[in-house]
């Protein structure tokens, strides 16, 4: 018995250590400023509409602009085949910016 309760304690000691380092690192990371938005973020749809995704990004936008989530507008743009390859591609090969999102 005098072994397992050794190693118990040693587990519980090692996890308890690493939740306080953890714990501690919180605080390591640099103060920002929150992102906002100020151009309109287009919302890549890689479906065809009417589809679940399609439907349910809409849906979302909508709890968006009525609850006013954001200051800005969000466009559903449908970029549908290759089951979401189209959509994607276009997401990746297309300039990096911050007002662009695709919805998975």
């Amino acid at each position: 018995m005098q072994n397992s309760t050794g190693a118990m304690r040693a587990i519980f000691c090692s996890a308890g250590l690493s939740l306080a380092i953890v714990a501690g690192l919180g605080g390591a990371v640099s103060a920002q400023s929150a992102y906002t938005p100020t151009n309109d973020v287009d919302m890549i749809l890689s479906y065809a509409p009417g589809g679940g995704l399609d439907l349910f990004a809409r849906k979302v936008i909508d709890i968006i602009r009525e609850e006013k989530l954001a200051p800005i507008t969000i466009k559903p743009e449908n970029r549908s085949g290759g089951s979401g390859a189209v959509g994607w591609g276009w997401v990746w090969s297309s300039a990096r910016s911050a007002s662009t999102s695709r919805a998975v």
